[in-house]
């Protein structure tokens, strides 16, 4: 008998992560988050105590310090939403008309701010050509301070009336210039590996119903209500591991609690395609089979094949918390469907498990192991 040991092929499905307490969130805004959230509800929806740091006016000089200094913090948060509306984040009305108390006395985040100062974007329209405008603002100082602290940021864009259009508007030249920003500020958010909710084209949030006045950007208390209620479901859909009805950015997921407990960061997609132990399988495929990512020992893998009185008895090392699926075939190369199940495993499986074949008149074939979470 022949025995061949196939690599593994893993899928991945839904899984909410038990919450962990010590795993906090900051948020960071102004007037327009705190007439926006429940914080209340909001820490309850996702599990988590949420700190709040909240300034009196518009200004991502001030959003960028504060979170300098929160990500600095002994006991910083593992994730910090920024709340911020329209252009703020690169256009030059909101660089600097609020924060420079904020500024402290550290003196990397003076030489940032200088350097800003000395380097202003361009005035254009809109301040849409944010190609040109993104490296003379804050944005990415915000991201480097949470790198830096290894905390993961979600950019959650307020729905504000003053930005003239929503969902509903008509699809003319400022249409274009706005979905241009959005789709360059999704673009930038991805390739840095920052969470971006977009509630500007929520057709939950209505202008004419949920806010105080016509043209104010704050909501009223049904308005708050929705929108809190959006946030949740979207920040608990980034801590499951799955894309938010409202977010832009898309990232090859697994639950953050589960990165966050293996030192891994939930920030982006590199961890997961990584291999951190350097065991052959990567860390997504290692949450999948629910072993350890940074153990090298600890991996979905066949460990011996041995006969046993003429019968075959395979033994494999793998997790105890995902489904695992034995399965064969007697050709190298056939069509998808043609892997026949042997057994399948659910949890808790043993850490060593094993497979005893039928009889000796089993014919020569291929195996194969597949994990999926339950």
């Amino acid at each position: 008998m022949r025995l061949v040991l196939t690599a593994l092929a893993l899928c991945l499905l839904p899984w909410t992560a038990a919450r962990a307490a010590d795993f906090h969130a900051a948020m960071i805004g102004n007037s327009m988050l705190n007439m926006g959230i429940d914080f209340g509800a909001f820490s309850s929806a996702i599990n988590r105590e949420v700190e709040v740091k909240l300034a009196g006016g518009a200004g991502s000089l001030w959003k960028c310090c504060t979170l300098w200094y929160v990500s600095k913090g002994s006991n910083r948060p593992k994730f910090v939403i920024i709340e911020v509306r329209s252009t703020e984040l690169t256009d030059p009305l909101y660089r600097n008309t609020y924060g420079r108390d904020a500024i402290g006395s550290d003196l990397d985040l003076h030489a940032i701010v200088a350097a800003v100062e000395s380097n202003p974007p361009p005035e254009v329209t809109g301040n849409h050509d944010f190609p040109a405008a993104v490296n003379q603002c804050y944005l990415p100082s915000m991201i480097q301070a949470a790198r830096n602290g290894g905390v993961d940021l979600i950019i959650a864009r307020h729905k504000a009336p003053s930005y003239g259009i929503d969902e509903n508007s008509p699809h003319d030249a400022w249409w274009d210039a706005v979905m241009k920003y959005r789709e360059d500020l999704t673009s930038y958010c991805q390739s840095n590996g920052v969470f971006f909710l977009d509630y500007q084209f929520a057709p939950q949030i209505k202008f004419a119903e949920h806010y105080l006045g016509p043209g104010d950007d704050h909501l009223n208390a049904a308005g708050k209500q929705i929108w809190t209620s959006l946030l949740s479901a979207d920040v608990n859909a980034i801590l499951a591991g799955r894309r938010g009805a409202n977010e832009c950015t898309s990232f090859l997921r697994v639950p953050a609690d589960w990165e966050w407990q293996h030192g891994l960061s939930a920030r982006d997609g590199l961890d997961e395609i990584g291999d951190t132990d350097g065991d052959g399988s990567s860390n997504y495929a290692e949450y999948v089979a629910d072993t350890d990512p940074v153990d090298p020992k600890s991996v979905l893998a066949f460990a011996a094949g041995v006969l046993e009185s003429g019968r075959l008895k395979l033994t494999w090392r793998g997790g105890t918390a995902s489904v695992q699926h034995l399965e064969a075939r007697t050709v190298v190369n056939g069509s998808p469907g043609s892997w026949e199940s042997l057994r399948v495993y659910t949890p808790p499986t043993p850490a060593v498990n094993s497979f005893l074949e039928d009889g000796d008149s089993v014919p020569r074939r291929f195996y194969r192991l597949r994990a999926e979470r339950p």
